[in-house]
């Protein structure tokens, strides 16, 4: 596995899948993410993979002046976590105010369309990106053909009738 900080990192891929998150825990929810994440590099034999995560939590930076949120990983053990599932490459990009001010659609087009030449995006039921959380899968859905990629959702994942994520594992 391959890891890479910053968006100025050049990976040359031809047929990426792709998904984002800040992957705190690798929890069982992200784990089916990352199992999918396989299966379909299984059905396409050039392509790799790519975990886009952030540095620090998004949360730490939106919202300072909330001093109890604990991380479940260190960045370095969440990377050490998603080697163990096969990944090939993870891109850990530094959250800071800039990047939060970020439209979706421009973090569509620079991150996943420019740099990773992303092919297919697998994406949470619930995950939201963008300045103000104003991008997801509704919007990823709409604009596919015109970013060029496949979207793929996965459903929330439930252990007995509890959706499992971060939040709820703190």
């Amino acid at each position: 596995m391959e890891v890479h900080y910053g968006l100025k990192t050049v990976l040359n891929l031809d047929f990426a899948i792709v998904t984002s998150g800040t992957f705190d825990g690798v929890h069982t929810g992200h784990q089916r993410i990352l199992e999918h994440l396989k299966a379909l590099k299984a059905q396409n034999p050039n392509a790799k993979t790519v975990v886009i995560t952030f540095t620090p939590h998004p949360r730490l930076v939106l919202f300072p002046e909330q001093k109890d949120l604990r991380v479940l990983n260190a960045l370095e053990e969440k990377i050490d976590l998603l080697g163990q599932f096969g990944v090939d490459h993870v891109l850990v990009i530094p959250f800071d105010q800039k990047f939060a001010e970020q439209s979706s659609a421009d973090f569509v087009n620079e991150v996943l369309v420019d740099l990773l030449k992303t092919k297919i995006l697998v994406m949470g039921y619930d995950h939201r990106f963008g300045k103000n959380r104003q991008g997801g899968l509704e919007y990823l859905k709409e604009n596919k053909e015109k970013y060029n990629f496949e979207v793929v959702e996965i459903p929330a994942h439930e252990v007995e009738a509890v959706t499992v994520s971060s939040t709820k594992i703190r």
